[in-house]
């Protein structure tokens, strides 16, 4: 079995001493000097032998033709490829043509769940919502070799060639395109509200709108009321621990929302049953409104935030983070619902 903190300090040790920008300034004038100096070495680390794992100039065409062919097929314990990379040269700014011909490549090549498109500096790693579909326009996840955090070894970890689960990691991306979807769908409906919220809004205040009423509305819908709302809505929320004079944080309830959303991704999770009860030295994230039956506990300070789930604790530094364990979240909760 991989010790995954055993893998997380390879890599992060790896990844410092790879020094990619001096070497690709130095050796790095085309494509092919690319996939030498920078692709290969990168996909080394990650546990991917060029001989044994990696198939070059892979035919991902439709039919026989082998016209169009894929920089690299990555396979493991398997013929079958489950990853494609396409490469440019350093220094190419990567854009949505270059994704194109990756998505392109990704088609043909039917056992693929996902696709890298890469300049040897930047890497942006894209998955299909569905089953033989074509790749999420956007990528799910993007390491930068000029340019990462702490956390960025602990998801390059998942990818390593003896930790990887595609099952997994296709969960997880199309949870954070879910999310991404969901914000920029609130973000539009806030900036320009629709007739149908507007409507919404005119039932809870219970008078009906002419034109001049629903243009009023609409101009209403801004930063000022959205911030007054939102400051009501947390005081209500924190009433639900009591008048115990414990301060519910902004990021607890962001945090709390955000676990909520991904647990109720599974049907057999009601959304109606959770709830969280905010204590001393730890916020809780319950069902039942019973804290015997806990999901997880949220540990934020000014210097760390931690989340407890069972016996395991998971340090998060940004809302993403929580994707990462997602599972054992859902697990956890399941204990409740069965």
């Amino acid at each position: 079995m991989v010790n995954k903190k055993q893998l997380i300090s390879f890599i992060k040790k790896e990844i410092s001493k790879f020094d990619a920008l001096a070497i690709a300034d130095d050796k790095c004038k085309n494509e092919a000097q690319t996939r030498t100096y920078l692709i290969e070495p990168f996909l080394e680390i990650l546990g991917y032998h060029r001989l044994k794992d990696l198939i070059t100039e892979y035919a991902a065409d439709f039919g026989d033709r082998g016209i169009n062919k894929v920089d690299y097929a990555v396979c493991v314990n398997s013929k079958n490829p489950i990853m494609v990379i396409e490469c440019k040269k350093y220094g190419k700014k990567l854009n949505d043509k270059d994704a194109g011909q990756l998505n392109n490549y990704f088609v043909n090549t039917t056992s693929a769940k996902i696709g890298i498109l890469t300049n040897g500096i930047e890497y942006r790693f894209y998955a299909s919502e569905k089953k033989d579909s074509i790749l999420n326009k956007n990528p799910f996840y993007v390491f930068n070799l000029d340019e990462y955090e702490e956390s960025d070894f602990e998801t390059l970890a998942k990818f390593h060639r003896t930790a990887i689960e595609i099952k997994t990691i296709i969960e997880e991306a199309n949870e954070s395109h879910f999310i991404s979807d969901f914000d920029e769908a609130l973000f539009k409906e806030l900036l320009a509200p629709s007739d149908e919220f507007v409507k919404a809004i005119l039932n809870r205040m219970g008078i009906r709108g002419n034109d001049k009423i629903k243009a009023k509305i609409k101009e209403l819908v801004n930063s000022i009321s959205l911030s007054v709302a939102t400051d009501k809505v947390s005081v209500e929320e924190s009433k639900k621990g009591g008048n115990t004079g414990i301060v519910t944080t902004h990021d607890e309830l962001k945090y709390y929302h955000i676990i909520k959303t991904l647990l109720i991704q599974t049907k057999k999770i009601d959304s109606d049953r959770i709830s969280y009860k905010d204590q001393k030295n730890s916020f809780v994230i319950l069902v039942d409104g019973n804290i015997r039956k806990a999901i997880c506990y949220l540990v934020f300070t000014d210097k760390t935030k931690k989340i407890t789930v069972g016996n395991k604790e998971f340090k998060v530094e940004k809302i993403d983070d929580v994707l990462s364990f997602k599972k054992d979240l859902t697990e956890s909760a399941l204990t409740y619902f069965e």
